[in-house]
């Protein structure tokens, strides 16, 4: 039974394609069962692996092949599949439909897959990233993007769900034998009756913070209304202050001493202030790290800018790099036309082999290869992406790189990768390379 579950989100990463079948394996990027839906043909044996549609001397696709031999639906799936290089073999990795796993199996992304089939089975939508149990639609993007403490996130988190540990849910759990409140010894103790009842917050609810009265019955629906009618400062310092109400009330019936109501406002507005000014320095701190300038090589080094453009309404992507030397003096630029409509991420790391693989052709020892993408950089630095969707491509690459003396990898900012998105987005190119970069973009070097 679990074996049925795991095999609705795996599926095979093509690298030369030569190991997995086109008919049996599930291999496509879509979002049904990985599997063309083109039937086999009954009399050849041809094509059978992934590799009959590949075109060895481009390393791209046959379309030649996709249209002969599969239907235009499978065809345009295909086309969005990113190929690795022909030394790079084909593997298991882990695709969870709705859920980002990076190609890395976790029980949690198995259970969305799970329930995104179930759910498509039966008519309904897939999932969202928004619960839907309960009465109310909780929209909990809202709860994990307050900037405040992961800790107070969190439990703003289980109050919105109703898990807190108060005696009403106990004695739901059948943990306790009533649910009263321990003060008042009249109404079940809920989150919402603790911080209104304890240590006389009468005072606070009348406070500016909480200008709209007291609480509704529900606390999602009292955050929505404190969400919408305050601002967002005041908003984060509200959430504060039912935090700490929580945490005197539980200091309070463990026998220790809470900080007096008339405190609690000034405390969290101190709390909350010391947090955001810490977060601050640290956001700071990661920008700067990022050269947003190209600079030129290291003298006898080689610089390769590359980039990748999707073009609107078209069914190919452009694939662009530039090379310079320690002087800014262009060496050579190139532009590839690549049919297909892979995702952006895996056209990044599609020019990032172009440029690579064109450069060792040159004859050169020693190179730094630069990008604006984060990820696909990040992974080429750290040699850590091959359960990744475009892992095949990294891993063919870093083959590449490894027959330099000297290879590094960089990333920049799109400011400082301005020629090489340039010639990926400019249209009306006279060719498509040369030694001398055409007068339209000899200013942006």
């Amino acid at each position: 039974m679990a074996r049925d579950y795991f095999w609705l989100g795996i599926r095979r990463r093509i690298g030369n394609g030569q190991s997995t079948s086109i008919w049996a394996d599930p291999w496509l990027s879509d979002d049904g069962a990985f599997q063309v839906f083109t039937k086999r043909p009954i009399y050849s044996s041809f094509p059978n692996t992934v590799s009959d549609m590949i075109d060895a001397n481009t390393d791209s696709w046959n379309i030649a092949a996709l249209e002969e031999w599969l239907w235009p639906i499978d065809k345009d799936i295909i086309l969005a599949v990113p190929v690795g290089g022909l030394t790079t073999e084909d593997r298991w990795i882990w695709l969870a439909l709705y859920y980002r796993t990076h190609g890395r199996f976790t029980v949690r992304s198995c259970y969305h897959t799970l329930l995104s089939r179930c759910q498509t089975i039966t008519g309904g939508r897939p999932p969202t990233g928004e619960s839907t149990s309960g009465v109310t639609t909780i929209h909990w993007k809202l709860v994990w993007n307050l900037p405040i403490p992961p800790k107070i996130r969190i439990f703003i988190w289980r109050a919105c769900s109703n898990i807190l540990p108060t005696r009403a849910e106990l004695y739901r759990r059948k943990i306790v034998a009533d649910p009263l409140c321990r003060r008042c010894g009249y109404v079940p103790e809920t989150f919402l009756h603790i911080i209104k009842c304890f240590h006389e917050s009468q005072e606070i609810w009348r406070s500016p913070v909480f200008c709209n009265g007291n609480p509704p019955l529900s606390t999602w629906v009292w955050m929505t209304q404190l969400q919408q009618s305050l601002e967002p400062n005041t908003f984060h310092l509200a959430i504060i202050i039912m935090w700490k109400l929580w945490d005197n009330w539980n200091k309070v019936m463990h026998g220790e001493e809470g900080s007096p109501t008339s405190e609690v406002i000034s405390w969290c507005f101190n709390y909350l202030n010391t947090y955001k000014a810490a977060q601050i320095r640290v956001t700071d701190s990661k920008e700067n790290t990022h050269p947003a300038v190209w600079k030129p090589p290291e003298h006898g080094k080689i610089k390769i800018n590359f980039d990748v453009a999707f073009p609107k309404e078209k069914d190919y992507y452009v694939l662009a790099n530039v090379a310079r030397d320690w002087q800014g003096k262009c060496l050579w630029w190139h532009a590839k036309i690549i049919q297909g409509r892979p995702k952006v991420v895996e056209g990044e790391a599609h020019a990032a082999l172009h440029a690579i693989s064109k450069e060792h052709e040159l004859g050169s020892s020693a190179v730094t290869l630069e990008g604006d993408n984060l990820q696909i950089m990040t992974a080429l630095r750290e040699r850590n992406a091959s359960e990744a969707s475009f892992g095949a491509i990294i891993d063919e690459s870093l083959r590449i790189s490894s027959l330099f003396n000297s290879c590094n990898f960089a990333f920049v900012k799109r400011s400082g990768n301005l020629l090489a998105h340039a010639i990926a987005t400019t249209s009306d190119l006279g060719c498509i390379g040369g030694n001398v970069l055409p007068l339209n973009l000899a200013h942006i070097a």
